[in-house]
């Protein structure tokens, strides 16, 4: 399928947007399989549904992305996959999940409707559990006749209504061995009850006419919990929120989970070019706005840097992405976050990677970086010697190691 017009927006809020879809659709299966939700909410069984519907599509979109058959930052495709969740697992759609993983997939749809058959039986037994108390109510003598003469103005045809009636209870008073007076009575409470439920609102129909307490719809329908806990919970989630946000801010936390996610982004070798000019221009951003080393403290660049170097280590990365990965790193210089040495220095291990192309670019940062210096060490033709080293795939490991040392050696009495 092709979304080539589909916006490219960062892959967190494309998760959101298949949470929200995910848990809109799980929200219509629910209303849609079941003749009266209203009640349905109050049950914990119905809040686990909602979740299996709202986690079962990231997981999908995750694995889709992960196949390549649509990017993580496809805002339309999130929509789809939230909403079209069951029938991308069908294949009724043009995304498909990989046969391999139908297991998993066949693992949540069982567990899915496991749930949801669980919520319709206690939702119908509840009903019916209702249903039998109001016969109970209505069967008292004078309580029947009022509901006798609210199903009277209820019901289509009256006339035919009333000779019903008369025709069952002439019929049940008739029947040999002959039944109880209340047994009559109930079959009769059952009648009237089925005309009554006709109306929409039959509920506060009856409690109006005196023919039921709100007790006992309460009993039924009402919340496990009264609406004040539910407004505690409420309030409490909120303040939940702020103190986590103030502790994030005040403890760093933050700015970790922001520099990891930054990092698998950078890394993503399947991501779009508009994910990484992003990815890369917030992670520079952030380097270029941590101020200048001191001689007594850690750099504060380097939290941000660091990380970069295990992805300039990884040997299956495209040369776009560690391209990126160095304009990240030089771009220390700006506002003297690093100097030159301190960045040739974080630099210089990662000639080890054994990815000539990758070897070939951290090589020209560093004579980059050593650009408009000298160094004690070495005489001028040995210093060009190194400043035009070309990695080749024949390099062996003591070469590399050796001009490892080599540049160490440099940048330790450069000037």
């Amino acid at each position: 399928m092709d979304l080539s017009f589909s916006p490219d927006w960062p892959a967190w809020f494309c998760y959101l947007i298949v949470l929200f879809f995910g848990l809109l659709t799980g929200w219509r299966e629910i209303v849609e399989k079941l003749n009266d939700a209203s009640e349905v909410w109050r049950r914990p069984s119905t809040w686990a549904l909602i979740f299996l519907l709202g986690v079962g599509p990231i997981a999908l979109f995750w694995v889709l992305d992960r196949v390549g058959a649509l990017h993580d930052t496809s805002a339309i495709a999130a929509a789809i996959v939230g909403v079209a969740y069951t029938q991308i697992l069908k294949g009724d759609s043009g995304y498909k999940a990989p046969g391999s993983t139908s297991p998993i997939w066949n693992f949540l749809s069982w567990w899915r409707d496991r749930v949801a058959k669980t919520v319709q039986d206690r939702a119908a037994n509840n009903a019916l559990a209702f249903d039998q108390v109001v016969c109970e109510r209505l069967a008292a003598a004078p309580t029947l006749d009022a509901a006798a003469a609210l199903a009277l103005k209820l019901t289509i045809d009256p006339i035919a209504f009333q000779t019903e009636l008369a025709a069952k209870r002439a019929a049940l008073a008739a029947a040999a061995p002959p039944l109880d007076a209340a047994v009559i009575d109930y079959k009769i409470a059952e009648r009237v009850y089925k005309e009554i439920r006709t109306d929409p609102g039959f509920r506060a129909l009856m409690i109006s006419h005196a023919l039921i307490d709100q007790a006992v719809v309460d009993r039924f329908f009402r919340p496990s919990w009264p609406p004040w806990i539910t407004g505690g919970v409420v309030v409490a989630g909120i303040a939940a929120l702020v103190v986590l946000g103030i502790v994030v801010d005040r403890t760093g936390i933050g700015r970790w989970v922001e520099r990891e996610y930054l990092v698998v982004r950078l890394a993503k070798t399947s991501g779009t070019v508009n994910d990484l000019d992003r990815t890369s221009a917030r992670l520079t951003r952030m380097v270029v706005s941590q101020p200048p080393a001191t001689a007594d403290a850690p750099a504060p660049a380097d939290f941000w840097l660091r990380p970069l170097l295990d992805v300039l280590d990884d040997t299956t990365l495209p040369m776009v992405r560690v391209e990126a990965t160095l304009r990240i790193f030089l771009s220390a210089r700006d506002k003297g976050a690093l100097d030159r040495r301190a960045l040739a220095e974080r630099l210089v291990p990662m000639l080890r990677n054994t990815n000539v192309d990758a070897r070939r670019r951290i090589q020209m940062g560093l004579a980059y970086l050593a650009e408009g210096t000298t160094s004690d060490a070495f005489d001028k033709e040995k210093q060009d010697g190194l400043m035009k080293w070309n990695p080749t795939e024949g390099d062996s490991i003591v070469t590399v190691e050796h001009r490892i040392d080599m540049w160490r050696v440099y940048w330790l009495k450069a000037k």
